[in-house]
């Protein structure tokens, strides 16, 4: 299985220990090294999730934006494009 940004559990989980890890408690971090140790592909999964928020975070530092609402929509915009 190769490895495609945003394709994937690892990437939604790898997204979630962006966020989690920033107040993270001992078990969670425990728990994240853990699911490193699983697969190359939690890594690379890991370190695209936090070059995205690296890249993006600044531009909604207070989180009012829904990123998976708006994840949705483009989407969905990109399913239209392929049907018209």
């Amino acid at each position: 299985m190769s490895h495609k940004p945003g394709a994937g559990a690892s990437d939604e989980l790898a997204s979630e220990y962006v966020e989690l890890l920033r107040d993270g408690d001992r078990a969670v971090r425990e728990a994240f090294v853990a699911w490193l140790r699983r697969s190359p592909e939690n890594l690379l999964a890991y370190l695209h999730a936090k070059l995205a928020d690296g890249q993006f975070g600044n531009l909604d530092p207070q989180r009012r934006i829904g990123v998976e609402a708006l994840v949705r929509r483009a989407r969905a915009h990109l399913r239209q494009g392929e049907n018209a």
